[in-house]
């Protein structure tokens, strides 16, 4: 998977002047969030990246699937936290239940894996 090249990618697009909204900026950085947690995962930058706005903007789409999913690779690769990550991925499969689009939710599911091998790596295992 090219995280590194996609995360490069939206840095570049949120530093550009255009008519990106607020709300797909917000969502873009939830997709670099991802990026650095299954990267480098450097503490100081996901402190930069989750900003008071960012976590205001996260709570407000806390049942959105990309969100789900990144706060759930946060919690196991960032937090540590296997019980947060669990009800993170909870919410998640609660809110799959009624998503109509299944290539995407086989996308974000494959994402969520991919955090939980990362992890797993991480742990020694």
């Amino acid at each position: 998977m090219r995280f590194k090249e996609a995360g490069q990618t939206i840095e570049r697009l949120l530093s550009m002047e255009t008519g990106i909204t607020g709300m797909h900026r917000g969502l873009l950085t939830v997709e670099l969030i991802y990026c650095e947690l299954v990267g480098e995962n450097r503490q100081d930058r996901l402190e930069a990246l989750l900003d008071e706005k960012q976590e205001k903007f996260m709570a407000h789409m806390r049942k959105k699937l990309p969100v789900l999913r990144t706060e759930y690779a946060y919690e196991l690769l960032a937090g540590k936290d296997e019980a947060e990550a669990k009800r993170f991925r909870e919410q998640f499969e609660s809110a799959a239940a009624e998503y109509p689009y299944l290539g995407e939710l086989a996308g974000e599911r494959e994402r969520m894996d991919y955090a939980r091998k990362i992890a797993k790596i991480e742990q020694g295992g």
